[in-house]
């Protein structure tokens, strides 16, 4: 027969005491402790899982002469943008995990903007942000520009929002038809 003997297991705190007469004093420690995980926050667009699209329809002003396609004026009467005007996207980065980058990348499959077999080079939209601290990356037909956002007060954390506008530069006479391109916008910590 095995007896093992067992001794409560007492929890440790830390405990001091002073005894006697006069002047007494006992200290005891305590550890606090917080812990912040890195995060990343973008958004551009509609909050949510929603996809805006900003639709560039040069129909009524051809119909009713104000504007002429392939002639160099710049189109910005975008609409289905969830910023005013409606050619725009807020946008909004919240981040405390140093220097961010933004890329823009495209399922156009080299071709920019398509309809069908035909395209428009995204050479033909431009991009521009109202906050300089927050550019818009350039977009491309490969989809590989990239921005680098700034950081608040040179510390690792990112807190800046901006509006993104965009407009239809109009400088070709492609085919007739209706022309799509998905960007994807990634934020991304080095």
């Amino acid at each position: 027969m095995i007896i093992l003997g067992m001794t409560p297991q007492l929890a440790s705190a830390d405990a001091n005491s002073d005894i006697g007469g006069g002047s007494l004093s006992a200290d005891a420690h305590l550890k606090l402790k917080v812990v912040i995980p890195g995060f990343l926050l973008f958004r551009v667009g509609s909050a949510g899982a929603t996809v805006d699209t900003i639709t560039f329809d040069m129909t009524n002003c051809v119909t009713t002469g104000t504007c002429t396609v392939g002639d160099s004026n710049a189109f910005n009467s975008g609409t289905g943008g969830d910023a005013a005007g409606g050619n725009g996207a807020n946008v909004a980065l919240f981040s405390n995990a140093g220097a961010i980058t933004i890329t823009a990348t495209n399922d156009g499959g080299g071709s920019g903007l398509v309809s069908g077999s035909n395209s428009i080079s995204l050479a033909e939209i431009t991009a521009n942000s109202d906050n300089s601290s927050l550019a818009t990356p350039t977009l491309t037909n490969a989809g590989n520009d990239t921005s680098n956002p700034a950081l608040n007060g040179g510390t690792n954390v990112t807190n800046q929002t901006a509006v993104w506008t965009y407009s239809y530069d109009n400088t070709t006479v492609p085919d007739p038809g209706t022309y799509n391109v998905e960007i994807t916008y990634t934020a991304a910590n080095l």
